[in-house]
Order: structure tokens, then C-alpha cells, then sequence
């Protein structure tokens, strides 16, 4: 039987094992001091453990993501409905999930729905990635040098919540996929 499409098992292991650090980095994450500490927090160890586990997995994914974006795009042509999908529909529904269960905020709120829109808790992943997919594919490849170089200031600029996540680091790196 003929493969309809190319395979790498390097992707799947390194998932894996990005997976794995991502796991281990969130238990240790309130020792490093990146979420506000629920119990006392002075461990040297784990601390030490959260800044370690913290380099790179985020890049990481975003780089796989980026690698798996551009060779389906040398195969086919970009489709915005196929990345609604997987991306924007998913992270919109679990937001909505995680706000209802987790957040004091009101159904009602702007801000409810603000933060469905854009990925409530850890989800803030899938809506970035859908940004620079379609960023990638609707300005950049039909923009100037200057729009491009307006781009790259907005990602890097330290304002916080942008939509859509576009001030994380990782926009960036997608930028220049």
C-alpha cells in the first residue's frame, strides 16, 4: 500500500518527550514562582527543577507546529476552515469549560467571552498558533518589508493580553517560518 503522506517518527518522539517536560515544568511551576504560590514554596530543588524544565518546550512545539505547517503547505494550498477547526474550535469550547468551572468571571461579562476567545487558562496556545498560521499565509507572504517589520515590533512589544496572543514570545518565532 502506497503512504498518502510523509511520516516522521522524530516529530511523534520529540512531542512525546516535549509533552513529558511540559508535565513535569506545571508540577514544578509554583516552585519557580511563575503562578502565584498556593502553599509555601521555598524548595531549592524544585525551584531549581522549574527553571531547568522551563527551556525550550514551549519553543519547541511551536517549532514542530511550524515544521508540520510549512510541509502541508508545500503540498496544498492554505485553508482558513481546516485551522478553525482544530485550533480555534477546540480552545473556544474548553475555554468556555474552564471559565464556567474555574474563573469568577460572569457569563455575562465582554470579558468571558474575551477570554474564550482568546484561550482561557492554557489554552492561550491554540489561538496564537492559529494567528501565526494565518498571519503567515494572509500578510506576510502578500506584505511589504515595512508591514513585515511592523509585525515583528507589535509580537515583541511587552503589552499585556494582546488579542490573540500576539505579544508571546513564540509569535516570533513563527514570524520567520
Amino acid at each position: 500500500m502506497e503512504k498518502k503522506y510523509d511520516y516522521y517518527s522524530s516529530i511523534d518522539i520529540t512531542r512525546a518527550l516535549l509533552t513529558i517536560i511540559l508535565v513535569l515544568y506545571h508540577s514544578f511551576a509554583p516552585y519557580g514562582n511563575a503562578w502565584p504560590n498556593p502553599v509555601d514554596a521555598n524548595n531549592t530543588t524544585y525551584w531549581l527543577l522549574s527553571k531547568l524544565l522551563y527551556n525550550g518546550f514551549l519553543e519547541g512545539f511551536v517549532l514542530i507546529s511550524g515544521f508540520c505547517y510549512a510541509h502541508s503547505c508545500s503540498k496544498r494550498k492554505f485553508r482558513i476552515m481546516p485551522k478553525v477547526k482544530r485550533l480555534m474550535l477546540p480552545s473556544f469550547l474548553w475555554s468556555i469549560i474552564w471559565l464556567l468551572l474555574f474563573s469568577n468571571t460572569s457569563i455575562d461579562s465582554p470579558l468571558f467571552w474575551y477570554k474564550a476567545i482568546n484561550g482561557a487558562g492554557h489554552l492561550w496556545f491554540l489561538p496564537m498558533l492559529f494567528c501565526c498560521f494565518v498571519l503567515q499565509n494572509y500578510m506576510i507572504k502578500k506584505s511589504s518589508p515595512r508591514i513585515i517589520v511592523l509585525l515583528i515590533l507589535v509580537a515583541i512589544l511587552p503589552y499585556p493580553n494582546l488579542p490573540l496572543h500576539l505579544n508571546v514570545r513564540e509569535f516570533n518565532i513563527k514570524l520567520y517560518n
